[in-house]
């Protein structure tokens, strides 16, 4: 259904977006304005490793009527597994029945995403399953949020399996499950992400419908806002004594290139350019020294930032890291 002002609504085709044979409750969308299409996240259950469970896919479309083909974005797989009975662990005394070993698995309960110049970050819901809920047909357990990232919607990177919003304390308003809004945006060099989360795991008795749930006292929820400075999701550390990064080789258009980085005391940065060989290309051997916290530094060779004689060739840039945090680096005009 559409609306121009949010108030009156039509209905634009009564047909679903994309064919789901499950998704009651979640699905979540972004407009990608770097690749200018529209993405959706609809929840589906999947056979994954022998059980049903709460997997996400993804789908394209430049006009949201034709969608690309619905692919799998996010299945459990052994890893995620492993990573249970920790996560099960830090919130044993707010789980309302005891740990079933033979129930506990790892399930993708719906997604918020930043379209990124790059590509698309999650920041997938991870559901750990710790028992089912007697007569109500659901599961217990905590939601955390972690970080994902796409650059064709394919094929998704999960380095980490680690919280980047970590549940809060014991007692705290946001100590059972946390889920984000469906896209995270970036005002000036924020990026702000909005949840929403809960003093309470999936199987309290309110939300399931029993009643005495405590709905409103003892289990309550609210609204959050988490902020980065622009880009700084996640970053390569060099340690004191240094250490190097160097890139796959690449080819790039622009006339400068510049680094959003961080150095800690006595720290340094020093950019390199080789060639397709992993040779220093003659004056961009050593770019001069960079020491500071900016988003967006221009990298100089000698004083100079024109790299545009290098655009089109195949380089590789290595990065000498010393007590340094760089999140990102790109080529501009």
């Amino acid at each position: 259904m559409v609306s121009a002002d949010g108030l009156q609504w039509r209905e634009e085709d009564g047909k679903p977006i994309v064919p789901i044979s499950y998704v009651d409750d979640v699905i979540t969308a972004i407009w990608d304005e770097h690749r200018e299409h529209y993405v959706i996240f609809p929840k589906q259950m999947t056979p994954v490793l022998g059980r049903s469970r709460r997997s996400l896919y993804v789908s394209a479309s430049r006009d949201f009527k034709h969608w690309s083909k619905l692919v799998p974005a996010f299945l459990a797989d052994r890893r995620d597994d492993l990573g249970v009975l920790p996560r099960l662990e830090a919130v044993r005394r707010l789980l309302n029945y005891p740990v079933n070993p033979n129930v506990a698995r790892s399930e993708f309960y719906g997604t918020g995403a930043f379209a990124a110049e790059c590509g698309v970050l999650a920041f997938p819901w991870v559901f750990t399953v710790s028992a089912n809920v007697p007569k109500y047909g659901n599961q217990d357990g905590p939601v955390e949020v972690q970080l994902a990232m796409s650059r064709d919607l394919e094929t998704w990177s999960r380095p980490f399996r680690t919280p980047i919003l970590a549940l809060g304390a014991e007692g705290a308003w946001d100590c059972g499950m946390i889920f984000t809004a469906s896209q995270a945006i970036q005002v000036a060099d924020e990026i702000r992400l909005y949840y929403g989360a809960t003093n309470y795991t999936h199987g309290a008795p309110g939300p399931n419908g029993a009643p005495e749930g405590g709905l409103g006292t003892k289990h309550t929820g609210a609204i959050g806002l988490a902020t980065w400075k622009l880009d700084r999701f996640v970053s390569v550390d060099g340690p004191a004594e240094g250490g190097t990064l160097t890139t796959v080789p690449i080819k790039f258009k622009g006339q400068m290139l510049e680094i959003n980085a961080v150095t800690r005391p006595k720290g340094s940065i020093v950019v390199e350019m080789l060639d397709a060989s992993g040779k220093p290309i003659e004056g961009y051997a050593a770019a001069d020294v960079f020491v500071g916290d900016e988003l967006r530094h221009v990298v100089t060779f000698g004083g100079q930032a024109d790299v545009a004689p290098l655009e089109g060739e195949t380089v590789s840039l290595r990065f000498r890291l010393k007590n340094a945090e760089l999140y990102s680096f790109a080529f501009r005009d």
